[in-house]
C-alpha cells in the first residue's frame, strides 16, 4: 500500500507539473493573453450594441478600468489567472446578453493547435439541416426541424392555481385559471412560461398537419423554417383561444402571467398580435457596424430585389422605396467610427450602432402575399400569425425575471395601447442575438465572449434593457411567500380593471 501511495503520489507530482508548464507565464504567452484582451475590447466597443448605455448608465471610467485589466493580466502567473482578469473585465459589461465564460475546450483546441492562432471572432449562424417529407409523422418531422412534440413549457411561477376560488382551466402548454376579485367578478389569469417555440410541442405536431398538405417535394435547407414559422402561428393562436374561452366562462380580462418568463424567439411577437385586434406598430431598433450585420442587411438587399419581378404595383412602390432606404443604410454600416479613442478617453466619431427606422411600421396581414420575403420589409410576414383572435381587454402581468423576447411582448403590447403592465420592472435583457449573432473566442485564455448585436428601443426611445416599467407596481418584497404575492397581484389587478 505505502509503495501505491508513493506511485500514486509520483503520478500525481508529474501530472500537475505537466499542467503547470502548459499555463504557467512565458513572454509569449504573456504577449497571447495582452493581444486577446486587446481584441477583447475590441470587439466589446464594436460588437456590443448597448456598450455605450452601458458605460453611460453605470458610469464607467474606461481608461481607468483598461489600465487595471492590463495591469492584472500582465501580473498573471498563469492563464487561469489571466482569463479570470479578463472575464472580470467583460462582466462589467454584462446586460443580460453580454457575458463572457471561461472555455477549457477553447483553450485545449488552441494548445493542440485544432484552432487558429490568435483571438477569432465568429457568426454563430445556423447550419443546413435535414430534409422534410411529407410522409412523416409529426414527431419526426418537428425532430427535424429542431423541435421535440412530447416538449412542454414549464409551468407556473406563482402558485395560482391554489389560490383559493381559483377554477383550473386545463391545457398541455396555456394552463389558465379564473380568479375571483374582491367585487365578485372574476378575471381569467392565462398562463404563458417562456416564448421559446422550441417549448411548445403540441402546437408542432398540429402545425405539422397544415404544413406537410403544402409539400409538393422534399423540403430542403431553409424550408424547414416553415415548419417553424407555423409552429408560432399554431401556438399564438392556441393561446388566444385560451384566452377566449376564459372570457365565455366569465372573465372580464384576461391577464397574461409572464412572470419568470425569460424570453424565447419571434414567438412573442406572433402570440401578442393574437392577443389583441389593434394594429401593433414597431419601432426603430438599433443594429451594430459589424460585418454580421452589413452582411445580414446585404441579404435583406437581395432578397427584397428578387421579389420585385413578382411584385405588384402597390407593393413595388413599397418595394424600390426600400430599396433605396437599404442602399443608404449598407454605405452607413461601414464608416469607421473609430471606436478604439474610448479607452484612452477619446470621443469617437460615431457610435457603434447604428438607429434604424423600420422598413414599414405596420402591414395587415396579406398586405405581402405573393412576395417569397416579404419579412424583410416586415418582419411579422415571416411567421404570418393572425391578429385579434382575442379582442377583450388584456393586462400583463411581469416580475424582475421576465426578459428578452417577454419584455418585446410587454413593450409592444404597451406602447401600442393594447395592454396594461402590472407587476415590477422586467430584467432588462431587451434585444441579443440576430441570426445567431458574434462570438469572440480566446484560444490563449480559454475564453468565449459574447455581446448582443441589436438594440430594441421602445415608441419614446428608450432602450428595453432599462427594463419594462409596470403601470401599477403589485408592491412585492423579497420576505412575501408565493401566495403572498399571488394576492398582491390579483389585488393590483383589480385597481387597473374598470370599476363595476
Amino acid at each position: 500500500m505505502k509503495r501505491f501511495l508513493i506511485g500514486l503520489t509520483v503520478v500525481l507530482l508529474v501530472m500537475a507539473i505537466a499542467v503547470l508548464a502548459l499555463i504557467i507565464r512565458t513572454p509569449s504567452r504573456q504577449a497571447s493573453w495582452l493581444a486577446e484582451y486587446e481584441a477583447t475590447k475590441e470587439y466589446l466597443a464594436t460588437a456590443d450594441a448597448n456598450f455605450d448605455w452601458v458605460v453611460r448608465s453605470k458610469g464607467i471610467d474606461l481608461p481607468a478600468l483598461d489600465r487595471e485589466t492590463r495591469t492584472a493580466v500582465e501580473g498573471a502567473w498563469t492563464s487561469i489567472g489571466a482569463a479570470w482578469a479578463v472575464r472580470d473585465f467583460a462582466w462589467k459589461f454584462a446586460d443580460g446578453h453580454t457575458w463572457a465564460r471561461i472555455r477549457p475546450a477553447i483553450w485545449w483546441r488552441g494548445m493542440t493547435g485544432n484552432e487558429p492562432e490568435g483571438a477569432t471572432t465568429t457568426d454563430a449562424g445556423p447550419t443546413a439541416e435535414p430534409t422534410l417529407l411529407s410522409s412523416m409523422m409529426a414527431g419526426a418531422a418537428c425532430s427535424t426541424a429542431g423541435l421535440d412534440v412530447n416538449s412542454r413549457p414549464d409551468g407556473w411561477k406563482l402558485p395560482f392555481p391554489d389560490a383559493p376560488g381559483a377554477e383550473l382551466i386545463a391545457d398541455d402548454e396555456f394552463p389558465a385559471v379564473l380568479m375571483p376579485l374582491p367585487d365578485g367578478r372574476k378575471v381569467g389569469i392565462l398562463r404563458v412560461a417562456n416564448f421559446g417555440h422550441e417549448h411548445f410541442g403540441p402546437s408542432c405536431a398540429r402545425a405539422w398537419e397544415g404544413f406537410r398538405s403544402t409539400l409538393t417535394a422534399p423540403c430542403t435547407g431553409d424550408c424547414r423554417w416553415g415548419l417553424v414559422a407555423a409552429t408560432m402561428r399554431s401556438g399564438a393562436a392556441r393561446a388566444a383561444e385560451v384566452a377566449n374561452e376564459l372570457l365565455r366562462q366569465g372573465a372580464i380580462a384576461v391577464v397574461i402571467d409572464i412572470t419568470g418568463n425569460g424570453g424565447g424567439s419571434e414567438f412573442a411577437d406572433a402570440m401578442a398580435r393574437a392577443l389583441t385586434s389593434l394594429p401593433l406598430r414597431v419601432t426603430a431598433g438599433g443594429i451594430i457596424r459589424h460585418p454580421h450585420q452589413r452582411r445580414a442587411v446585404q441579404q435583406e438587399r437581395d432578397v427584397v430585389a428578387a421579389d420585385t419581378g413578382r411584385a405588384t404595383r402597390a407593393q413595388r412602390l413599397v418595394l424600390d422605396a426600400a430599396l433605396h432606404r437599404i442602399d443608404s443604410l449598407l454605405l452607413e454600416l461601414q464608416r469607421d467610427c473609430g471606436r478604439q479613442l474610448v479607452w484612452s478617453g477619446g470621443t469617437p466619431r460615431c457610435s457603434n450602432v447604428l438607429v434604424v427606422p423600420p422598413l414599414v411600421e405596420y402591414a395587415a396581414p396579406g398586405t405581402f402575399d405573393g412576395l417569397e420575403n416579404g419579412w424583410a420589409l416586415w418582419r411579422p410576414s415571416w411567421h404570418a400569425g393572425a391578429e385579434g383572435i382575442y379582442r377583450g381587454p388584456l393586462l400583463v402581468l411581469q416580475d424582475h425575471r421576465s426578459a428578452s423576447a417577454s419584455e418585446e411582448f410587454a413593450a409592444r403590447l404597451k406602447d401600442n395601447g393594447a395592454a396594461m403592465i402590472v407587476g415590477e420592472r422586467s430584467y432588462g435583457a431587451g434585444c441579443g442575438y440576430t441570426n445567431g449573432g458574434t462570438r469572440l473566442e480566446l484560444p490563449a485564455l480559454g475564453l468565449l465572449v459574447r455581446a448582443p448585436d441589436c438594440q430594441r428601443l421602445r415608441m419614446d426611445g428608450s432602450n428595453e434593457t432599462e427594463g419594462i416599467a409596470p403601470d401599477l407596481e403589485a408592491g412585492w418584497s423579497a420576505e412575501d411567500t408565493p401566495a403572498a404575492r399571488v394576492t398582491k397581484a390579483i389585488t393590483a389587478i383589480a385597481r387597473v380593471l374598470p370599476v363595476r
